[in-house]
């Protein structure tokens, strides 16, 4: 059978062809035509023979004889099958029935004719066969290179991952580097990689580096600025993709100089809050590939990541820096202060003892008024009043002294406020009466007794008491106010004893209200008056020893008004010891 030349050949579709036809005659003519096609063919004249080349060789398509007397058409196609061959097969057949049809169909043969055939048809079946197989190429290689960008993607994002959590972990900053640097230069498949800051003096220095000989690393010094790839990066604060370094007109290597070693890089700046701190470069990609656009974007985002580590490590060790000297400065304010501490004692003990001493003498030539005279007997009344009052104030600075180091015991009992206050109001009775000061006490509804310890509220109702008399006007009036005040309801009901010491004085500022009840802190109208500014520090420290508060409302030129409270639960289980 003679097949002619017909038009329109296929010549582009070339590739190899396997021709099992146990008709010598048709097989002859068939490869004779397909070779014509401008195909390579190779010829077969049984089942046995085609199925040994298939196992050495690789087609591009099978056409077979269906029946043949060793082995058939459908033994060749389930060769195909089962070693799983790219190769679609043709059956070629002078027998058809609907059954052989069906199995070809089924067995996975591409195209089944029948015998005799024109030219025109075996061009065209071998023509769809090749295309359907260029199609399925181009198919795979498509798959092949999604599947391809899937993987870097999918690498990109588990680098990056282990990048974004590497950055506020407690590691040193030095070993996030040299894993940033390590995993970003394996990541973009590039032989060299560096990450460069900015030092004290202004150079980029490397402080990490991958595929660099140790001594490129310990001696690299670049400039900020032009002529250096790294130095450009850090200048303008954009990335740099070059892939042929060679012919950049803007890092020539100059005269004498070596050539450049590297031919592709990328080099990406380290930001901190907009301020460039230094860069990261990352040099020729293996295979001689060049650098991709998602090649930069990918180390954009690294680099924004390696900032923030940055950033992260500088603020730990500045805070670190900052707590350390603060540790140091506490402990020398700690040591300054103790030995403020025994210095204060040492002198108050020093002069308690002899201060005690003249203030007996003093009142023993007291106690003899007819031995002096008017003017002696004046002048030892002035010195036995700033002898007792330097006494005071000798024993609120140990008292201070005692309460900082939490030696300042109290004994509780149950005392009725109001006889404190009729107390105090009587020892200042003298003092009231030579400013022409009235001290009035109030005591307003059923008072509780409160569990305190009588000498320390004592104190702080005469101190409270002696201010008020001493800073109101003369021919004044001081009130000392005591009531039973109640807060909340039901089982958050609170009952406390409030005192209030209101004078018609001179008033304190708003400012110096704020720090009055501070330890040496006293108000503008007291700078005047003798004494230490313990007085308020004291009662603020003794009432709040016995869970009760203090505080002042005062008006400039009116007066002030000083109250204190203290709970009353103690008080009402002891009252019956009254």
């Amino acid at each position: 059978m003679e097949l002619p030349a017909t038009e329109g050949s296929f010549q582009s579709e070339r590739g190899r062809i396997l021709v099992i036809e146990n008709d010598e005659g048709l097989l002859e003519v068939l490869a004779a035509f397909l070779e014509q096609e401008g195909y390579e063919v190779a010829k077969a004249s049984n089942g046995e023979a085609g199925i040994s080349q298939l196992s050495v060789q690789s087609f591009d398509l099978v056409l077979t004889d269906l029946v043949m007397p060793d082995r058939s058409g459908f033994d060749v196609l389930n060769f195909v099958n089962e070693k799983q061959l790219p190769t679609p097969v043709i059956i070629l057949t002078g027998k058809s029935t609907i059954d052989t049809t069906v199995q070809a169909r089924e067995s996975g043969a591409f195209d089944y004719i029948l015998k005799p055939f024109t030219p025109k048809l075996i061009q065209i079946a071998v023509a769809r066969a090749f295309e359907t197989l260029r199609l399925k190429q181009q198919m795979e290689r498509l798959v092949q290179d999604r599947t391809s960008q899937l993987q870097v993607t999918q690498a990109r994002l588990e680098v990056f991952h282990q990048i974004a959590k590497m950055t506020s972990s407690p590691l040193p900053l030095q070993e996030k580097l040299e894993k940033f640097c390590y995993l970003s230069t394996d990541l973009m498949q590039a032989q060299t990689g560096s990450i460069m800051l900015i030092d004290e003096q202004g150079d980029l220095i490397i402080k990490a580096a991958q595929g660099l000989p140790p001594e490129v690393v310990k001696s690299s010094r670049v400039k900020v600025g032009p002529g250096k790839v790294s130095g450009w990066v850090a200048l303008c604060g954009e990335p740099l993709l070059i892939n042929d370094i060679e012919h950049d007109p803007r890092f020539r290597p100059q005269e004498g100089s070596k050539r450049y070693t590297t031919s592709s890089l990328l080099s990406v700046p380290l930001k901190v809050e907009g301020k460039v701190i230094g860069v990261f470069n990352v040099n020729n990609k293996a295979n001689r590939q060049k650098f991709s656009e998602s090649d930069k974007e990918t180390m954009m985002a690294i680099a924004q990541e390696v900032s923030l580590a940055i950033a992260h490590a500088q603020a730990q060790e500045a805070l670190s820096r900052e707590r350390s000297e603060l540790a140091l400065a506490n402990e020398k304010l700690r040591r300054s202060e103790e030995k403020r501490r025994d210095l204060t004692n040492m002198i108050v003990h020093d002069l308690k003892g002899p201060l005690g001493q003249i203030i007996m003498a003093l009142e023993l030539l007291q106690s003899d008024p007819n031995s002096l005279t008017s003017d002696q007997r004046k002048t030892l009344e002035n010195c036995l009043e700033n002898g007792q009052a330097m006494l005071h104030m000798i024993r609120e600075m140990l008292d201070i002294s005692r309460m900082e180091e939490g030696k300042l015991a109290r004994k509780l009992e149950a005392v009725n406020l109001a006889d404190l206050v009729v107390g105090c109001a009587k020892r200042l009775e003298v003092k009231g009466t030579q400013k022409g000061i009235t001290v009035k006490p109030r005591f307003l509804g059923n008072l509780l007794p409160v569990s305190v310890d009588r000498e320390q509220i004592q104190r702080v109702i005469f101190n409270l008491l002696d201010n008020a008399i001493k800073f109101s006007y003369e021919k004044g009036v001081v009130v000392i106010q005591v009531e039973l005040v109640r807060n909340g309801s039901g089982p958050e009901r609170r009952e406390n004893v409030m005192v209030s010491i209101i004078d018609s004085g001179r008033g304190i500022s708003p400012e110096d209200q704020q720090r009055v009840f501070e330890k040496f802190e006293r108000g503008e109208e007291a700078r005047s008056e003798f004494g230490a500014g313990l007085g308020l520090a004291i009662c603020k420290e003794f009432v709040e020893a016995h869970g009760g508060k203090i505080w002042v409302n005062s008006q400039k030129g009116v007066g002030s008004t000083f109250s204190f409270t203290l709970p009353v639960e103690n008080g009402r289980r002891t009252s019956l010891d009254v």
